[in-house]
């Protein structure tokens, strides 16, 4: 008897340890068919906006950062306070609020639509101006300033009517 239980136990083990093996091998092949399987942990997409609130003499910047936590795309997104000293050269801009949300898979379609339009936008021709709002998007490794990006976008919105930064952060706080 004491035979047969460890038996099922070693058994049940097995199944067990077998059962999580294939998820993860199923992991990384839902991942390549993923719109976003691009972001991991580190490897992660960043959206930012820069809201001139007081012309060329400042404002906010606001960032959403989408990283994966597991098998779940988290996003955070943070707003600094507003600045119109352009001090932020000199000193630490403080964090007026951040939280993070969950990206269901539903959502997810909502970034790749920003990128396509946000690509639109920065092929358009502009001239260099004091005021204005910044977008840019970079798919890269945390922290990392110049070297293996996937994606760096920039678009320089002078006639303040490109609003889809704003319509993206509201739907992920939905």
């Amino acid at each position: 008897m004491k035979y047969i239980i460890i038996l099922i136990l070693t058994l049940l083990c097995q199944l067990i340890v077998a059962q999580e093996n294939a998820d993860q091998e199923f992991y990384p092949d839902r991942l390549k068919n993923h719109p976003l399987g691009a972001i991991s942990e580190r490897y992660q997409l960043t959206l930012t906006g820069y809201f001139d609130d007081c012309g060329e003499f400042g404002g906010h910047k606001e960032i959403i950062r989408l990283k994966r936590e597991g098998k779940e795309l988290i996003a955070t997104l943070t707003i600094y306070e507003k600045d119109c000293n352009r001090r932020s050269g000199y000193e630490e801009i403080k964090i007026t609020e951040q939280k993070t949300y969950k990206i269901s898979d539903e959502k997810v379609s909502l970034f790749s639509e920003y990128l396509g339009k946000l690509l639109t936008m920065s092929l358009r021709q502009s001239f260099p101006f004091h005021a204005g709002r910044h977008y840019y998007a970079v798919l890269g490794f945390e922290g990392e300033e110049t070297r293996f990006r996937n994606i760096d976008l920039h678009y320089h919105d002078t006639d303040w009517s490109w609003t889809e930064f704003e319509k993206l952060k509201e739907n992920i706080i939905k």
